[in-house]
């Protein structure tokens, strides 16, 4: 991904935990508990129109629910 104008985001609840952006093998670990109850939680990839840069995609190995 373009740095700087691409970005991989998390959001739980409408709060924004995770914002990344770049190349390189970037490795993001991320640990959250949540309360019992209803969540929202967003993962999203977003991809500005001007130009393409690397493989304009995001790739997550792993995504583990406990």
């Amino acid at each position: 991904s373009e740095s700087g104008y691409d970005f991989f985001y998390v959001i739980i609840d409408g709060v924004e935990k995770i914002k990344a952006s770049g190349n390189s093998g970037m490795h993001v670990n991320y640990t959250t508990s949540l309360s019992a109850g209803v969540h929202q939680v967003l993962v999203k990839y977003a991809k500005d129109s001007s130009a393409a840069a690397g493989n304009d995609a995001v790739f997550i190995p792993l995504f583990e629910w406990a």
